[in-house]
């Protein structure tokens, strides 16, 4: 169960890569006109004001320096080269996340994660793959509908398909009164 709870948490499934992150000039361009830009702005301004705050606080410094590396590129033309690194680490972030899901996938003992009963590892999962699925633009009315983030891996992995184990999994804790109430949609 620990090891689901970890990989979910982790950098190689992270949202963030959905959310943030741009494989090339038109997935960047549409992000600097998305809200995710006004987003890293915020949060830019938010860490260097509490760095300045909290100098001895060892969380703003590398965490500003991190997130001011990617609000540059948000705030950069996209023309040239300066892109190009940004996007080859995406495509590799990529690549990690279909790994990820697969491993998920082979660790999960049905029909939760992590056998009969709800645990844990479920209530680490829902949210993440719910906001996995939403950033990577599944209609809200289609919470059981995989394609649209099985197409946005493709674009790196072409044959990423979420794996059967996950699909069951989430058809099962969907089907729940309690998910219900709280992801009537996904976000």
């Amino acid at each position: 169960m620990q090891e689901i709870v970890n990989l979910v948490h982790s950098d190689e499934v992270g949202t963030n890569l959905i959310l943030l992150q741009a494989r090339d000039q038109e997935e960047m361009e549409s992000k600097q006109s998305s809200m995710w830009a006004g987003f890293i702005s915020a949060r830019q301004a938010k860490l260097d004001k509490e760095g300045r705050a909290y100098p001895e606080n060892s969380f703003y410094g590398p965490k500003a320096a991190e997130n001011s590396a990617l609000h540059k590129l948000y705030q950069t033309d996209v023309a040239g080269d300066s892109h190009e690194a940004f996007f080859q680490l995406t495509h590799d972030m990529y690549r990690k996340f279909a790994a990820g899901m697969d491993k998920l996938d082979s660790l999960l003992v049905l029909p939760y994660a992590a056998g009969g009963e709800i645990s844990e590892a479920d209530l680490h999962m829902v949210p993440w793959l719910s906001h996995a699925m939403w950033g990577a633009g599944t209609p809200p009315a289609e919470i059981q509908n995989f394609r649209t983030l099985e197409a946005l891996v493709q674009k790196t992995v072409p044959d990423f398909n979420v794996g059967p184990k996950l699909k069951e999994w989430w058809s099962n804790i969907s089907e729940r009164r309690s998910f219900k109430e709280v992801f009537p949609e996904l976000h």
